[in-house]
């Protein structure tokens, strides 16, 4: 039982670093009420990016250039369990392939290196078979989107936000 209860703990506080990386001065628009809400990006106008976890792989669907500024992200699980979603830049000349590098086998449970940036707002639990729409503006430079629950964190793909 030890053991168990040990491997919980030292898993929450993975999460916990990864959760808490640098913060950026983006802003997450109001909650939105669900019959707002766009189901998909063919009804939303300008950028938009969707990301899915399916319960053992989480899947990117967007475009590979994006321009700065405004966009809508949607987040779908369809997976069994409530998951969490983060919205990643990555610093320092960092590439994807070099954090695919670090966080090695998905699920990972590694603690997030200090060369990322999560935007704010975007890190929410999603309910089984829910969405949520995350409305914000997107510096410029790489980014990575992430589904994050008990198991681990899975990397659901990269943009690069240009000026």
């Amino acid at each position: 039982m030890k053991n168990k209860y040990g491997n919980r703990l030292v898993t929450a506080l993975i999460f916990f670093l990864f959760i808490t990386g640098c913060s950026t001065t983006l802003t997450r628009t109001p909650t939105q009420e669900a019959t707002d809400m766009p189901s998909s990006c063919e009804e939303v106008e300008g950028n938009c990016l969707e990301l899915t976890f399916y319960g053992e792989s989480c899947v990117y669907k967007g475009p590979e250039i994006v321009e700065n500024g405004n966009a809508t992200l949607i987040l779908s699980n369809e997976s069994e369990m409530p998951y969490k979603f983060n919205l990643i830049r990555l610093l320092e000349d960092k590439t994807y392939q070099d954090l695919i590098d670090y966080q090695g086998e998905e699920p990972s449970s590694k603690a997030a290196p200090s060369w990322l940036s999560f935007y704010p707002g975007v890190l929410d639990y999603v309910g089984p078979g829910q969405k949520y729409v995350w409305t914000g503006d997107l510096k410029s430079g790489i980014h990575a989107l992430a589904c994050v629950g008990r198991l681990g964190i899975w990397l659901g793909g990269e943009f690069t936000v240009v000026d």
